[in-house]
């Protein structure tokens, strides 16, 4: 009931959900590989590898992260999920000192947001207390209000921000696939 789920949505797309926190992370496999919109809460990357195997992909095929703003919940297993796959990062340019930790606390704050465990309502926690994803992630490409991302993967269009998204006074995160 708390563990992870993985929600085949279309035969091309398959949602990472956590119902312990309601957070959801999607694959789409278009013709050239997969796009991960968001990375999900698992700092292993386990959330899109298991995505993966749902669609029958290895973890080669997927192309793309794109991430729609810090939050553990959300980005937690980008650098991971890079790493084995190659894929190419994508995230707002506003976002990026808190991709890359430049935000994260130090002292008794951070040491204590380390030790939090990654699971339900504590992934809140870690995060407000660590202000920064678990792992430093750079981006391929960061990008800004409108642009479209052509890459090794399908067409990403940078749209506004989803409404519920935190974010900082400029930033609007990734939202669409076109």
């Amino acid at each position: 009931m708390f563990g992870r789920q993985i929600i085949q949505v279309t035969e091309n797309i398959v949602c990472v959900r956590h119902p312990s926190y309601v957070s959801c992370s999607y694959l789409v496999r278009g013709t050239v590989g997969v796009v991960a919109v968001d990375a999900g809460m698992s700092s292993d990357g386990s959330d899109l590898f298991e995505g993966l195997k749902c669609l029958g992909e290895h973890v080669t095929g997927l192309k793309a992260i794109l991430l729609t703003h810090w939050h553990n919940d959300h980005a937690a297993g980008a650098c991971k999920a890079r790493e084995a796959s190659g894929a190419s990062v994508y995230y707002h340019r506003n976002e990026e000192s808190f991709f890359l930790r430049q935000t994260a606390r130090a002292g008794l704050r951070g040491w204590f947001g380390e030790k939090v465990p990654e699971w339900g309502l504590f992934v809140l926690l870690k995060g407000l207390l660590g202000e920064a994803p678990p792992l430093s992630v750079s981006a391929t490409t960061t990008v800004s209000e409108g642009e479209t991302i052509h890459a090794k993967a399908p067409c990403i269009r940078h749209c506004d921000c989803l409404p519920w998204a935190p974010r900082t006074a400029d930033s609007r995160g990734p939202r669409a696939l076109c």
